[in-house]
């Protein structure tokens, strides 16, 4: 186990923690389906920390282990274009890359043990119908304050416990609307210590059969020219949902 970075929570905090993981929890539990877009900003912080790279995208989400998560370059007015930089999907039993770089659709089989859990249990869990001892289990949790420009909001820091979760990102910072709980933004510091990813959520909808279309998890059909590659190492990617949060 990792050393806890910060000191032991004193009663109040800890019982303040207690109380917003519970609620959480419950208003997790009510997501059937989720459908959202993203504002994605890569920050290199070491040369050039002011200019980051900005991306758009979108998320969809059916409880418990189907998503999708994908995004593009912008235009001049701030438009998706081109392909997608990033894009995945998981239909429950495996995990779908597409590498456009290499023109391959990659396969990833789930385990056993998670399928019908993929995403409750990959990288970023917290955002994922998670269970409260879990995330305590698996995090060092803290409540810090959040930015002044959001007083409607509560502010989470969490920190991988196990070397597992340190592979994925140092530090998490998830801001969450206090009515209700849905998360508004995650801020990710990358296990290289110099990089970080902003994801900026926005048009959500929950529980709406219409915006989330079942289709959107099948197995995906392969692109014309492209190969398939089934990896049968079973291991989730580490950059799965890598900043990703549903809002």
């Amino acid at each position: 186990m990792l050393r806890q970075p910060f000191p032991p929570l004193n009663p109040q905090a800890q019982d303040a923690l207690n109380r917003l993981l519970t609620d959480w929890e419950a208003a997790s539990s009510k997501i059937k389906t989720l459908d959202c877009t993203f504002t994605l900003f890569e920050y290199d912080m070491v040369f050039n920390p002011e200019k980051p790279k900005i991306y758009k995208g979108d998320l969809k989400y059916e409880n418990p282990d189907k998503g999708l998560y994908r995004y593009q370059n912008i235009d001049a007015d701030g438009n998706p274009v081109g392909e997608y930089l990033e894009h995945w999907i998981c239909d429950g039993k495996s995990i779908f890359e597409f590498n456009a770089t290499k023109q391959q659709l990659i396969e990833r089989p789930l385990p056993p043990e998670l399928q019908g859990q993929g995403i409750t249990n990959g990288p970023l869990p917290f955002l994922f119908n998670s269970k409260a001892e879990t995330l305590k289990k698996r995090y060092w949790l803290r409540l810090v304050p959040p930015p002044q420009q959001h007083p409607d909001m509560v502010m989470l820091e969490a920190y991988p416990k196990f070397r597992e979760d340190a592979a994925n990102f140092r530090a998490a910072q998830l801001l969450l609307y206090i009515d209700g709980l849905r998360p508004y933004a995650v801020n990710l510091d990358l296990p290289n210590g110099k990089d970080r990813n902003v994801h900026i959520f926005a048009d959500t909808t929950i529980n709406d059969p219409l915006r989330v279309i079942k289709r959107s998890f099948d197995v995906p059909r392969l692109p014309a020219g492209w190969t398939r590659v089934v990896d049968n190492g079973q291991q989730i990617p580490q950059d799965f949902f890598k900043a990703t949060a549903t809002t």
